[in-house]
């Protein structure tokens, strides 16, 4: 986003410096005129900056609709962030307390109130990589590289073994390519992964001495 405001600032002050000097043209040239100018060719000059200013204000008229477009995906960021965090605050209410895991839907696998809690955390990230790769923070070759060794993980497989076909569907349902491309990294990483080998359980993410 930050990007796109720099350009925006930069065509706004181009195209006003323009706007000026054509607008100061007429009188510079009136004032800097001999008595015996020939003002027949003057009105001719006179219809070519007529036919600039037209041109520059239509180029004004499309960097106000770039504006009013960047203001929406901007208002669009801000609502989906304001979603994201109430969605993460209540996951993370339920994860504090267990007894409130029953106020969610039924997990879609046979599983301990412990590990629940560990495949909803692992969902709050994979939700945060969505949301990443689908403002342009990560692009896919980055967003591939991290899911792969994501997946090396045994929770982070069971995870997506049960909810990425629903990744899959409702990512389908969507105009923007990002969100629709996401899941489909993830699920060609998944599978690279599975292929390559047997999963790291949580028991052998640490050693001995340093569990505390």
């Amino acid at each position: 986003m930050p990007r796109y405001a720099g350009w925006a600032l930069a065509y706004g002050a181009v195209l006003a410096v323009l706007l000026a000097a054509l607008g100061a043209t007429p009188f510079l040239l009136n004032a800097a005129a001999p008595g015996d100018l020939n003002w027949s060719r003057l009105s001719d000059i006179a219809q070519v900056y007529g036919a600039l200013s037209l041109i520059i204000s239509a180029l004004a008229l499309i960097g106000v609709v770039i504006s009013i477009i960047f203001q929406a995906q901007q208002a669009r960021a801000a609502q989906e962030d304001a979603s994201w965090n109430s969605h993460r605050e209540l996951v993370l209410k339920t994860i504090d307390d267990p007894l409130l895991a029953v106020c969610w839907e039924p997990p879609r696998c046979a599983e301990t109130a412990q590990e629940w809690r560990q495949i909803a955390y692992v969902n709050l990230i994979v939700t945060h990589w969505d949301k990443a790769h689908r403002l342009g923070r990560v692009n896919r070759e980055q967003m591939r590289s991290v899911a792969l060794r994501h997946f090396e993980g045994e929770l982070a497989r069971r995870h997506w073994g049960a909810s990425g076909r629903e990744w899959m569907r409702l990512a389908r349902q969507s105009g923007s390519r990002r969100t629709r491309e996401f899941p489909i990294v993830m699920d060609e990483a998944y599978q690279v992964a599975c292929q390559a080998g047997p999963a790291t359980s949580p028991a052998y993410y640490f050693s001995p001495s340093t569990v505390s």
